[in-house]
């Protein structure tokens, strides 16, 4: 009988030892994905002061408040991407306009009447036409036009002299 009582001694140190090695890989796992996790918020949040680093480089470029001849070239692509930017939004606008102007419900896109508020068919509220001041000028940086009496590009955020 000691043979089987060995046997199963032995099984059982096996099956303990089986489980404490399990429970080592467990915790080291958890281990080092907390630590990934770590990294990666940290990793995030340097990310995001760059960024801010680069928004005050970018924005002191722009007002001409600080001037760097290696970013030139990366300010130059920026003010390309930020018209881009610009015409799109304004085509949004156009088109938004002209469902206004058209006087269809922004919703359900019945046609309402000039004097209309609310729509007739789906209660949607009536967006109103706003009053645009025609008077317009071309920004000095990225000749987009602008109000005249603006002191910053809508654009492109340039100070306008």
């Amino acid at each position: 009988m000691s043979d089987i009582q060995t046997k199963i001694g032995g099984g059982v140190n096996k099956l303990q030892d089986s489980i404490k090695s399990g429970k080592q890989k467990l915790q080291n796992a958890q281990e080092v994905s907390q630590h990934r996790r770590i990294v990666q918020e940290a990793s995030e949040k340097r990310s995001m002061e760059i960024h801010k680093i680069g928004e005050i480089i970018y924005k002191r470029n722009r007002l001409e408040e600080e001037t760097d001849s290696e970013l030139h070239a990366n300010i130059a692509k920026i003010k390309e991407l930020d018209i881009i930017m610009y015409q799109a939004q304004q085509k949004i606008e156009e088109f938004q306009q002209q469902e206004v102007e058209g006087r269809v419900c922004p919703e359900c896109h019945t046609s309402v009447s000039e004097v209309d508020k609310f729509c007739g068919s789906c209660g949607t509220e009536i967006p109103m036409p706003t009053p645009t001041d025609d008077k317009t000028k071309e920004c000095h940086s990225c000749e987009q036009e602008i109000v005249a009496t603006a002191a910053f590009c809508t654009c492109c955020g340039t100070k306008q002299s």
